[in-house]
């Protein structure tokens, strides 16, 4: 598995932790996943999702994937993405690339 590709993901606190594997034990060719985990003090009000979806607390866990050697970065939040809007989903897509010189695909950001 050294040559496998490793997706990082960026997740807001803990859920669905047994997806991201799965999914990637389905995939052909094989790839690696690593999901770090960033703050949040709210998944479910508006205000709080601009925090989490800020660069603020997204460049920590950036930071973490730096060091996994990933090939692309998903951001696995549609909370904190919707709350800015298609430019500032861009943004967050942008400062993520910016951190870690990779792909950050955003399905918004292609609207």
């Amino acid at each position: 598995m050294e040559n496998t590709p490793k997706i990082g993901i960026l997740y807001p606190l803990h859920s669905a932790e047994d997806d991201y594997p799965r999914l990637a034990a389905a995939l052909k060719p094989p790839v690696q996943v690593q999901v770090v985990h960033t703050d949040s003090p709210n998944l479910h009000r508006i205000d709080a999702s601009l925090v989490t979806g800020s660069r603020e607390y997204l460049l920590p866990g950036a930071k973490e994937l730096r060091s996994h050697n990933v090939v692309v970065c998903l951001w696995a939040c549609t909370s904190a993405s919707f709350a800015f809007g298609v430019e500032g989903a861009r943004r967050q897509a942008q400062h993520l690339v910016d951190a870690l010189g990779i792909m950050v695909p955003n399905i918004w950001a292609r609207s």
